[in-house]
């Protein structure tokens, strides 16, 4: 890397970082005092509010980093324009585009680091953090919060579709589970069970009864067995958790931000083939948006550098101020598309990606002009 890239960085991760933790300490003090009446309710200690904020910070990430990095690149590239660094940077035959090289190189790196951290090494950060908020509820009044009454599942690949009274997710334990699937030339199979429950990588089904249909007009007699174990089976536990976390979500909650990883989207895919317009509107909305939003990182410093870089002699306020108009537009643009992705008002791809591909072609015509 070259002298210049190495002091650009410096001239903005200082800021980077500072604007960061600003934004965390605002986040965090108010977050603590709107919800101050929930966590005395849980019952939760200084310990227990610590761990919470961490599970919490990799959902607020995608929110906070892009704005944190807006800032600092308008502060720092004011800064340099004033003191007239950036003159004597393009009077020494150093174009625009080869002085944003670092900066363009960090916005990729923050924007793959913010995908791999919120959809790999925390992609169950959000669950975790509600099950420590309800950790001690839980543990003084004796309920089971783990327990998912009437409980459905249909696999759409095979066919199988799962009832049951209840479902343990914390045991992985179904009550009176029913599980019926059709074999093809009209033959079917039925399963109804008092529990079943995972097992070394298997369902067993314990005080069973089966029927076991040849033809579409047969009736079959009642099979019974202590035990019944189906290693075919491909529906686990964290299919099932996957399915109640997903289909569990209203579309006042769908509509804010993208709220599933890349990982729970893909599986909830994978057996839940047949959806109405309305699900489909929903779901695949949320894959874009969760595709397209690490990439804000990028986009903003698309935006900043051309800005910032048209005048040498305005202050730094004047950058700031307008960034804040940038990421406000930005933002509302964002929250609009999901809103009208969700709806069926535009097709999922444009309203996730829509407003990153308007901001990212406003900063490479700044740019060429200012270049």
């Amino acid at each position: 890397m070259r002298r210049l890239d190495r002091y650009l960085l410096r001239e903005l991760v200082v800021p980077l970082l500072l604007c960061l933790g600003g934004f965390l300490i605002l986040w965090v003090t108010q977050d603590i005092i709107n919800e101050l009446d929930r966590f005395r309710a849980a019952g939760l200690g200084g310990a227990d509010l610590i761990e919470y904020y961490l599970y919490r910070l990799p959902d607020e990430l995608p929110r906070l980093l892009p704005i944190a990095l807006l800032l600092a690149l308008l502060y720092s590239l004011t800064s340099l324009a004033r003191h007239n660094e950036l003159v004597a940077i393009r009077c020494a035959g150093v174009s625009l585009w080869r002085m944003s090289l670092p900066f363009y190189t960090l916005g990729i790196l923050l924007s793959g680091g913010l995908f791999i951290v919120t959809d790999y090494f925390m992609a169950d950060s959000q669950e975790t953090a509600t099950a420590v908020l309800k950790r001690r509820i839980s543990e003084e009044t004796g309920l089971n919060r783990d327990l998912v009454n009437n409980f459905t599942f249909r696999n759409d690949q095979s066919g199988r579709v799962w009832e049951a009274a209840s479902f343990d997710k914390r045991r992985y334990l179904l009550t009176s589970p029913i599980v019926r699937w059709d074999l093809g030339d009209g033959k079917s199979r039925t399963i109804s069970a008092a529990a079943a429950h995972w097992t070394n990588g298997v369902w067993r089904f314990e005080l069973v009864t089966h029927w076991r249909k040849k033809a579409a007009d047969d009736t079959p007699p009642a099979e019974t067995a202590s035990f019944l174990e189906f290693p075919g089976f491909a529906e686990t536990p964290e299919v099932f958790l996957n399915h109640i976390e997903v289909s569990g979500f209203s579309v006042s909650k769908l509509i804010k931000k993208s709220r599933f990883p890349l990982r729970k989207i893909l599986l909830y895919l994978k057996y839940k083939t047949e959806m109405t317009e309305e699900e489909e509107d929903m779901i695949y909305t949320q894959l874009h948006a969760r595709l397209a939003a690490p990439w804000t990182c990028l986009v903003v410093v698309m935006i900043a550098i051309p800005f910032a870089s048209l005048s040498g002699k305005r202050n730094a306020f004047v950058g700031v101020a307008s960034s804040l108009v940038f990421c406000f537009s930005y933002f509302v643009l964002l929250r609009f598309g999901l809103a009208l992705g969700t709806s069926g008002a535009l097709p999922a791809w444009l309203a996730a990606w829509g407003p990153n591909l308007f901001f990212a072609s406003l900063g490479v015509g700044m740019t060429w002009k200012a270049n």
